[in-house]
């Protein structure tokens, strides 16, 4: 057998390198997600195949078992992991429809909502994990996100809904009508209640978890100056203080039938929005008969604008980019380039979050960084 001098040995030995790496290549890589573009398919994302090593998916995979089930992994999920990209979304996806990750996200709910707890005055009897649970039982049972701003049940401590619950209303009908989800519960509400402009402070609050926005709201017209009470007269012949009021006092009035308990009443007996003691009325607001409008729709219920806020594209990618940085652990302030594709991907899976999560786990801003 004739043997190869050292230019053969060379190129054999990277003929083999090149055949391993696209043998690797084909197992362990992650292709961009398709959606429909103007009719046709597109791929979008990293745009091209982004190769994951063995130790890159079972690092991940450790992460990744630590955010949705509070575990480390075991030993065969580990190495079934490691095999492929194919076997290491299975164990993604088991993660997800296991008891242990409802217990996740309602400790993420907490977080984000910052919320959680019983309350120290036991007369009131405020439950604080409630906001926490509601989220936690819609993400677990893969429901539509959306119900986070609209539903009206209650959720026990075993993630199981109930009508009612002795929260904010005091009958279904009731709920029916207003019930606005997290934002319309005693724990919401009623956690601000020490802040002066208490109903400032709950629609700014409102804005910043589901819309990642601040005021003033440079997508919403809000009221002209004449529109604004002449109460205060700052707030329209100041220019500094128009640009805030003009959308914070129509949205603060939808909050003026729940009191400072949080609890829903027909007459309009909320705290003040100056102080915490004396009666505020809606004409310190908006100027009387005014009709109530968000984001140029008409809103009287807080119902109303959870549907406003749901239905702003701002809402969707402000959930990606909470789960996006709850994930990999960044504080971007807005989506990277090349994970935008992923607000349309929550939209279209049906504002699913255990969907979403499962996409970003297989991303390279997760798995690579590794």
């Amino acid at each position: 057998m004739k043997k190869l001098n050292r230019a053969q040995k060379t190129f054999a030995l990277l003929t083999l390198l090149f055949v391993s790496s696209l043998l690797i290549y084909q197992n362990c890589s992650v292709k961009g997600f398709k959606v429909k573009t103007s009719g046709s398919e597109a791929e979008l994302g990293s745009n091209i195949s982004v190769q994951y090593s063995p130790t890159q998916l079972t690092s991940a995979l450790i992460s990744a078992a630590n955010l949705l089930v509070f575990r480390l992994p075991t030993s065969d999920e580990l190495e079934y992991a490691s095999k492929s990209k194919e076997n290491y979304q299975k164990v993604i996806e088991s993660y997800v429809n296991d008891q242990r990750f409802a217990d996740a996200m309602f400790e993420e709910h907490r977080n984000y909502l910052e919320l959680g707890g019983t309350s120290a005055d036991s007369s009131n009897d405020i439950d604080y994990n409630l906001p926490a649970r509601m989220g936690a039982y819609i993400v677990y049972n893969d429901r539509d996100y959306r119900e986070v701003l609209s539903a009206d049940y209650c959720v026990n401590s075993n993630y199981q809904t109930q009508s009612t619950c002795g929260d904010t209303f005091q009958d279904g009908g009731t709920a029916s009508q207003n019930a606005a989800g997290v934002i319309s519960t005693r724990s919401f509400i009623a956690a601000h209640k020490k802040n002066k402009g208490f109903n400032f402070v709950l629609v700014a609050r409102s804005a910043k978890k589901f819309l990642c926005t601040a005021y003033p709201d440079p997508q919403d017209p809000g009221l002209a100056p004449s529109q604004i009470s002449n109460v205060h007269k700052p707030w329209s012949d100041d220019a500094a203080c128009f640009n805030c009021h003009r959308t914070l006092n129509p949205r603060a009035v939808l909050f003026f039938n729940y009191n400072d308990q949080g609890r829903y009443t027909a007459d309009i007996n909320s705290t003040t929005i100056r102080d915490t003691t004396d009666p505020a009325k809606i004409s310190d607001l908006v100027t009387t008969g005014l009709p109530v409008t968000v984001l140029g729709r008409p809103a009287s219920t807080l119902r109303d604008y959870g549907a406003a806020i749901t239905d702003d594209p701002r809402f969707t990618n402000c959930m990606v980019l909470r789960y996006v940085n709850y994930m990999t652990g960044y504080n971007y302030e807005t989506l990277p380039s090349n994970l935008t594709y992923l607000s349309d991907t929550f939209a279209r899976s049906g504002f699913s979050v255990k969907q979403l999560l499962e996409e970003i786990a297989t991303t390279p801003q997760f798995v690579s960084k590794r």
